[in-house]
């Protein structure tokens, strides 16, 4: 989570897969996507658009 983040704040690309919001497990990839910007992957060729 901090490098993420610390990407996100130099301007980096960051994707995040998230998984099941209702598993505690899966809270980091979807605080990145919500309160930091992170990109949402969600197949193999949203990658490509980091």
């Amino acid at each position: 989570m901090s490098t993420a983040v610390t990407a996100l704040e130099l301007g980096r690309p960051c994707g995040a897969v998230p998984g099941r919001t209702s598993n505690a497990a899966n809270a980091g990839c979807a605080r990145l996507i919500r309160d930091y910007g992170a990109s949402l992957i969600a197949t193999s060729s949203d990658i490509v658009y980091l």
